[in-house]
């Protein structure tokens, strides 16, 4: 364990190491190249080749530096360890409020993931940005948890059913009733037109839509404001976001006829 340590602080102690394990990962060279390339003095790029070859990551062959196996996979995965981690700093904002890490995908299935996060100049971006998203979408089907249904959510949801989509909610009993009355008649509307509608008896921490390509995962601040939304394709988010939902779903009920869903529904 001290040994692997050893390597972590190694590397970590100069930039030039891995960026010289890097170039080499590219294009095996010699060290005049290293030097042009990344700005570097002859001395500098020397010493640290030297370092390099010692810990068997690098040889020299022919005058040209190259990686050897196990230089590659160092590389390749402390490349991708400064991945995650300025991944995880991007989507601080999305992973402070969210429940458990359990309600977290994966930092790296968020590398080209599109982040809206809500602030004092843009305090309803995500909600707005998660509306648009799904109005330019082709959707045949939709799934979703919904931990608080605002006027918003209504009113893109009525307008993806009215386009044809399948849809599936799955809503706290917090939000399976109309908190403002001036809407009533909207979500009363919106129930009998998806009718797959069901509750959940404990509080749903996250938000999440799974359509037919797209995933998107919202995390809610103290006061039930969605802070933050991160939205991908990528197919191991799609497949997390799928076996969230159906935790969720599984464990919930259909909603009952003085609900505004027709009775003897159930889960498909």
């Amino acid at each position: 364990m001290n040994d692997y340590h050893d390597d972590i602080q190694f590397l970590s102690a100069s930039p030039h190491r891995i960026q010289i394990l890097q170039q080499l990962r590219d294009d095996p060279c010699p060290p005049c190249d290293i030097t042009e390339v990344l700005e570097l003095s002859r001395r500098g790029v020397q010493r640290n080749l030297s370092s390099l070859v010692d810990r068997g990551w690098i040889e020299k062959i022919d005058g040209r530096y190259h990686l050897t196996t196990n230089g590659e996979f160092i590389a390749l995965q402390y490349a991708d360890f400064l991945s995650a981690l300025e991944t995880i700093e991007t989507c601080k904002p999305f992973f402070a409020n969210l429940p458990t890490s359990e309600h977290a995908p994966n930092p790296k299935w968020l590398a080209d993931a599109e982040i809206i996060v809500a602030d004092s100049s843009q305090p309803h971006a995500p909600l707005r940005q998660y509306t648009n998203t799904l109005r330019e979408d082709s959707i045949e089907t939709l799934r979703g948890l919904v931990p608080i249904l605002s006027q918003l959510h209504t009113e893109i949801y009525a307008e993806l059913l009215g386009r044809g989509t399948a849809m599936d909610l799955v809503l706290p009993q917090t939000a399976a009733e109309p908190p403002d009355p001036s809407h009533a008649a909207e979500f009363e509307d919106l129930f009998a037109a998806a009718c797959n509608l069901y509750v959940y008896e404990g509080t749903i921490g996250v938000g999440l839509t799974l359509t037919d390509q797209r995933g998107i995962v919202g995390s809610y601040d103290e006061q039930g404001h969605l802070s933050a939304c991160v939205s991908s394709t990528n197919p191991a988010l799609l497949g997390w976001a799928e076996r969230l939902y159906e935790r969720y779903w599984r464990h919930s009920r259909p909603l009952s006829a003085n609900t505004q869903c027709r009775e003897g529904t159930t889960p498909p």
